[in-house]
């Protein structure tokens, strides 16, 4: 009887988590991006625009809505620059951009999610493995400029797309205050285009209401329309820490 009234307190006591997160992910972007009467150039973001590595902020907020589920918001922003000089001629969507040019370009990303995870405990108090389910909203916003031609050239491509997504959580706690933790979420749409999510890491608990948490991250998107295409791969790891209410 001890133990029946002790959970609903427990579960409880950590109803809402707030899971801040910096990840350190390296950057692989490419795309091809035919307008008008020009096919577009097939271009590496990083190796031919000087795209920069930068730390992305992902924000989670969970509300349990049972000792085993619970529905999670999370939000990923990226916001990356380059400034470089052309080694060769790019054609983007409708405009060329020849080689020797200098061109500054932008690649603004916003990635969201809305899911329920539930997870069946295998080993009561060790092991819980269950689904995800989700939907993902992607939004990337691709810009370059070359302000130094006459007339000045800048050209834009906003590419959005939401897609759901099925997959699998496992949280293994070895000891009271070590819960380890992998998940994998995506989707296929065979030629024209995929999503995968992917991580895995550690959770210690400092004290009841906050855990410190480090691990990796896997993200990548891909999506084609035409002969244009998009792909935008993320990897690398990741510190965080969250606070339960």
């Amino acid at each position: 009887m001890g133990l029946v009234v002790a959970l609903p307190g427990a579960a409880a006591a950590q109803r809402i988590e707030l899971d801040g997160r910096y990840w350190i992910p390296d950057v692989s972007a490419e795309a091809k991006i035919e307008g008008g009467a020009l096919p577009g150039t097939t271009f590496d973001f990083e190796r031919d625009l000087g795209i920069s590595r930068e730390p992305l902020a992902d924000l989670r907020l969970s509300v349990f809505t049972g000792p085993n589920s619970k529905l999670r918001l999370a939000h990923t922003r990226g916001d990356y620059e380059g400034d470089t000089i052309l080694g060769r001629t790019i054609q983007f969507n409708g405009s060329v951009f020849r080689a020797a040019t200098r061109v500054v370009s932008e690649l603004d990303m916003h990635y969201a999610r809305l899911g329920w995870i539930w997870q069946l405990p295998l080993i009561p108090g060790k092991l819980k493995v269950g689904p995800v389910v989700e939907a993902k909203a992607f939004v990337v916003e691709a810009t370059l400029r070359a302000p130094a031609t006459t007339p000045p050239l800048r050209e834009t491509e906003t590419h959005a797309v939401v897609i759901p997504s099925a997959g699998l959580a496992l949280d293994l706690s070895p000891h009271k205050v070590v819960d380890l933790f992998a998940e994998v979420s995506g989707l296929t749409l065979g030629d024209v285009g995929h999503v995968v999510d992917a991580e895995a890491g550690v959770r210690i608990t400092l004290i009841k209401f906050l855990t410190i948490t480090g691990g990796y991250r896997f993200f990548e998107v891909r999506g084609e329309e035409g002969s244009s295409f998009a792909r935008l791969r993320l990897s690398g790891p990741f510190v965080g820490a969250t606070f339960r209410f």
